[in-house]
């Protein structure tokens, strides 16, 4: 039986994957404890009592420190939504060899995501991260992939908030050999054009408001064969709560750390085509 941890209760997957993980996993993972830690995004910030008094309602204890926390625990779940404070919170858990799951976004700029990346790898601490629509997907072959995709936009971290998911299912897809973007926006949509290092060309189509669906596409030659995701994401949540099991259970990281770090700089430099109005051009 693995004791896990939950860090963070700013986000509704510190229920969610509670609730899956006793569902179907009651007699593998035990979660023993939480942290409410804090938020700089005022949107997440008024959740953090809410979600708390929730998890409680379930019967988990929580923490004053994570100090205290960490000697009880074989692993943790670290699913705050304020990517900002993922940094620290590795810093303070760094227990030697014990696997830490980090919910998207990994974080929020390169530099952070790289220290990370380090921390755990100095402290032998198995590493993983991702969106649960990386999970979703039926695997199709063609000559392109589009995404179609809600792009919410929260102020400081651009695409680092919905946009982390779209370039996640691209990941899944496609790879992560990017090494030239553009970003074209208007008031209801952006047209992210990623092209890789092989001659593939992928679009990410956000739609800033009044979308709430996944969906993606693949054109071959003579035929374009689309895609949806159930809108209910219960399903989604359940296949990456199963491979987040086996992560803690087996130390495996599914993830390689190369990819991780470059799904971060595949954002960060989205929100910087965005920005600057320009084409970005990767090392």
């Amino acid at each position: 039986m693995k004791k896990i941890a939950i860090i963070g209760t700013d986000s509704s997957h510190c229920i969610a994957f509670t609730e899956i993980l006793r569902k179907y996993y009651q007699d593998r993972i035990t979660i023993v404890g939480a942290f409410r830690g804090e938020s700089t995004i005022p949107l997440s910030t008024s959740r953090i009592d809410k979600f708390s008094q929730q998890l409680a309602l379930l019967g988990i204890p929580f923490y004053d420190s994570l100090e205290e926390l960490k000697q009880q625990v074989d692993g943790y779940l670290l699913l705050a939504v304020d990517g900002k404070q993922h940094l620290d919170y590795v810093r303070n858990v760094n227990n030697f060899g014990i696997p830490i799951f980090i919910d998207k976004p990994l974080a929020i700029s390169y530099e952070d995501a790289v220290e990370i990346v380090q921390l755990c790898k100095v402290n032998s601490m198995p590493l993983m991260s991702a969106s649960a629509l990386r999970y979703s997907m039926s695997h199709s072959y063609g000559d392109a992939v589009d995404i179609f995709a809600p792009m919410f936009l929260e102020q400081r971290e651009g695409y680092f908030w919905y946009g982390i998911h779209a370039v996640e299912m691209l990941a899944a897809l496609v790879g992560v050999d990017v090494q030239h973007i553009n970003v074209q926006s208007n008031d209801q949509m952006d047209l992210v054009t990623l092209a890789f290092t092989n001659g593939y060309v992928s679009t990410i189509r956000g739609f800033l408001s009044n979308r709430e669906n996944f969906n993606y596409a693949f054109h071959k030659q003579q035929q374009t064969i689309f895609h949806a995701i159930d809108e209910d994401l219960t399903s989604s949540y359940e296949k990456l709560v199963k491979r987040i099991v086996h992560f803690f259970e087996t130390g495996e990281m599914p993830i390689e750390s190369e990819e991780l770090l470059q799904v971060i700089k595949i954002v960060e430099e989205i929100n910087t085509s965005r920005s600057l109005k320009k084409e970005i051009w990767l090392k």
